[in-house]
Formats: structure tokens, C-alpha cells, sequence
């Protein structure tokens, strides 16, 4: 599953921009570990999003707004 931080870098709050960078560091991680979970190359914990979240001053839903699950196509 990818995030949808794109755009989400700018708190509500506070218009002011923040960098892949500083959000990583203020949520403990490493930048290349954030990237890999915007993208959907490593997944995370419940406990991360949420400090990803925090850190944005977001709650944890609106880290998937815009999100749609993929079709399953099932065997007939």
C-alpha cells in the first residue's frame, strides 16, 4: 500500500513547508526509509504512521485520502 504524502508536507496549521528530511527526523526514521514507505516499498507499523501523522499535525486518515484499493481479479 503507498501514502499519499505528497503534497501533505505543509501542515494545515502551518503553511510552511517541511522536507523529506526534517519529517523523517522528527518521526525517528531514516529519509530513505520514508521515501521506501511513500512508495510502497516498506511497510510500516500502526505506531510509525501514526507519528508520521503527528509530525504533520494530520491524522492518521488523511495519510490515505485519495487512496483506491486495486481491483482483485479473482479466478472464475
Amino acid at each position: 500500500m503507498r501514502l499519499f504524502l505528497a503534497g501533505q508536507y505543509a501542515p494545515p496549521k502551518n503553511p510552511t513547508a517541511v522536507s523529506q528530511g526534517e519529517l523523517a527526523h522528527r518521526v525517528g526514521i531514516d529519509r530513505s526509509d520514508l521515501s521506501e514507505v511513500e512508495n510502497g516499498h516498506k511497510s510500516v507499523g500502526v505506531m510509525v504512521l501514526d507519528d508520521i501523522a503527528a509530525a504533520l499535525e494530520l491524522e492518521v486518515t488523511d495519510l490515505f485520502k485519495g487512496y483506491k484499493r486495486p481491483k482483485i481479479r479473482r479466478p472464475s
